[in-house]
């Protein structure tokens, strides 16, 4: 009677570059002058061996198309021997093995760019911040801030708001008003991060004339700083209130108001850049994939100029509250990002 002495089946793996791997197998019965092997609806015809006892087959190759996809599979594989004819016996026995099927991964054909329309951006030695272990580049991550010693380039969002101050009255010595002036404050968002505060003055020139009186020495004048004067004081009988009189008037005034609205807006910021770890083969991690793309090899992953950015975005927004307590809007809402540039002669990043 036929009998199975030994039935081994390897576990398989068909790894990421494979579209199918080969089977490894051992088939010994005793007294059998047939012997198959069964996988799902495949079926493959052995050869008995000269020792009479070991079943040799052809290759058996398994597909990743026959299973539903990545991943740990069962796959069961079952040997039959038989003696043959009337008088024949036959035996059978299953194996279950798993099938390790890894994803397939492409090799990057590009690198995702992304140039942001503002940032805020330090120059390092990204090369040399970098770790290679054979195979795959590193990153151990790093938090910078605007205290570091890293030159700093601003691409800010810039704009501007111009706000009514009200009004200037000129009035004469009676109190009645002969004319005004309009000042304006005009509040400036700049690309580096500085906010200014201008003010500007506006209207046409006052003339004011009064009648001479012989028996007083008489000075025309405006402002609420009277000028000396005595029985020898010659008159001055008329006098031009122009803007630039009205700036000097108010010069302190004008000084307060514009350094109230002028700073630096952005006086602190923090870079957390995270870890890249490395990882092996066929994966590719942030700095593998660049490489890979840009055809460079370590420690030359970058060359000058070129720059990363880090992937979370800060909501930048200027608001401020006017000379007459509303609240006014200078920059809305705008996404700004982080941005490292690539020199040779940087400090690294670690």
């Amino acid at each position: 009677m036929a009998r199975i002495i030994n039935f081994s089946v390897l576990d398989a793996t068909i790894p990421s570059e494979s579209e199918s791997t080969n089977l490894s197998l051992e088939l010994q019965a005793q007294d059998a002058y047939m012997a198959k092997i069964y996988i799902n609806d495949n079926t493959y015809d052995g050869v008995i061996d000269r020792d009479r006892v070991t079943w040799n087959f052809p290759i058996i190759t398994i597909f990743r198309s026959e299973f539903p996809g990545d991943g740990d599979h069962e796959l069961i594989v079952r040997a039959w021997v038989s003696r043959g004819g009337r008088r024949g016996g036959e035996d059978s026995r299953d194996v279950s093995i798993i099938v390790t099927i890894f994803p397939i991964i492409t090799e990057p054909t590009d690198y995702p760019e992304y140039t942001p329309n503002y940032y805020v951006d330090i120059k390092a030695n990204l090369n040399d911040s970098l770790i290679y272990n054979g195979t795959s580049i590193s990153f151990k991550g790093k938090v910078v801030s605007n205290t570091d010693k890293y030159q700093v380039v601003y691409k800010l969002p810039s704009g501007s708001k111009t706000i009514n101050c009200g009004k200037i009255n000129a009035n004469n010595i009676n109190n009645l008003t002969l004319g005004s002036f309009n000042p304006t404050l005009t509040i400036t968002a700049n690309t580096d991060g500085t906010q200014n505060g201008v003010v500007n003055i506006t209207g046409s020139n006052i003339l004011q004339t009064i009648k001479e009186d012989p028996t007083k020495a008489q000075i025309l004048y405006w402002g609420n700083s009277a000028p000396k004067i005595s029985s020898t004081s010659a008159d001055i009988l008329s006098s031009l209130l122009t803007k630039s009189k009205v700036e000097q008037l108010f010069a302190n005034e004008i000084n307060t108001l514009e350094e109230m609205y002028t700073y630096n807006v952005v006086s602190s910021w923090i870079f957390d850049i995270l870890p890249v770890d490395p990882v092996k083969p066929p994966e590719y991690n942030q700095f593998d994939r660049y490489a890979y793309v840009n055809n460079r090899t370590f420690p030359n992953i970058f060359y000058n100029d070129e720059y990363i950015v880090l992937e979370t975005a800060h909501n930048y927004e200027i608001k401020i509250i006017d000379v007459n307590g509303v609240e006014q809007t200078i920059i809305p809402s705008t996404e700004i990002f982080a941005r490292i540039t690539h020199s040779d002669k940087a400090p690294l990043l670690i």
